[in-house]
């Protein structure tokens, strides 16, 4: 089963329905959005360039300005974590 959501909701939906759904589940993401045309995707030069954020972010805004508010709390976790080490 294809499970199209959100992060990190499509891992939670997963996880609190493993065992009642008898098949195996796949998180997709926002591939069906890809393929029906709903979000295009970025040019490959963006994607390779870790930019794809940039170029979703007038065609998301709300959702692109959410997700990416988390980046610098994420880095420096990951720095304190690195340094205790």
């Amino acid at each position: 089963m294809f499970v199209s959501l959100e992060s990190p909701k499509q891992e939670r939906w997963m996880a609190a329905h493993r065992g009642r759904v008898r098949a195996v589940q796949l998180g997709v993401g926002a591939a069906f959005d890809f393929l029906t045309g709903r979000v295009r995707q970025a040019p490959v030069w963006m994607q390779n360039s870790y930019l794809e954020w940039l170029y979703r972010l007038p065609q998301q805004p709300g959702k692109t300005i959410c997700r990416m508010s988390l980046v610098p709390e994420f880095l420096l976790r990951t720095l304190i974590q690195w340094t205790r080490k």
